[in-house]
């Protein structure tokens, strides 16, 4: 089954700016700027840049539909990525932090694997053990398994989180300073002599 990012006409990464615009929106009343902001500039940055466009995702009645229309194609998109796609996508990241570690060839077992695999394996394996330290009834052969899957998946997992988390305070700093630039402006604008 075809998967909608199969058909976008930009890089479906971009859409990244969904998951910050979501984290904006779960503050509240006080996030929604931010949010709106965070639309917009994703709209800008997918070339879908017209005022219609833009009034109507950042709309605070439709605000919610749109962030979570956006957030749906991302993790479409982020759920065919294989560990090697996650990593080029990150690649400014991993040449910032790691440029004298061939990070690909230390994680060449897992490179075709899909991110969400990894992710999965990661989660399941971490609620064995919590659920074993709050006395759920789990066997030790449960237990070892879980312990040697985070060990195994532990540095790809780590490693894509940090660059994911990385990115997104980049797209976090992007909308707070075009928000704030626009905010204090618009406080003089109305004081221009003519």
């Amino acid at each position: 089954m075809a998967n909608i990012t199969d058909n976008l006409s930009y890089d479906w990464n971009k859409l990244e700016t969904a998951v910050v615009a979501h984290e904006y929106l779960k503050q509240g009343k006080q996030g929604i700027p931010l949010a709106q902001k965070s639309l917009e500039l994703l709209a800008q940055d997918i070339s879908a840049n017209s005022p219609g466009i833009i009034r109507t995702i950042t709309d605070p009645e439709v605000i919610e539909k749109a962030i979570n229309h956006q957030l749906k194609d991302y993790y479409g998109g982020l759920n065919k990525a294989t560990v090697k796609d996650r990593l080029d996508y990150y690649k400014e990241g991993i040449d910032d932090y790691l440029q004298d570690i061939n990070v690909k060839e230390e994680l060449k077992p897992f490179l075709d694997m899909k991110y969400e695999d990894v992710q999965r394996k990661i989660i399941t394996s971490q609620h064995t053990l919590e659920g074993k330290e709050k006395g759920v009834d789990t066997s030790e052969e449960d237990v070892e398994v879980a312990k040697r899957v985070l060990e195994e998946y532990k540095k790809v997992y780590s490693t894509i989180n940090m660059l994911e988390n990385r990115k997104n305070k980049k797209i976090r700093d992007r909308v707070e300073r075009e928000y704030y630039r626009e905010s204090i402006r618009k406080l003089y604008s109305n004081n221009k002599r003519e």
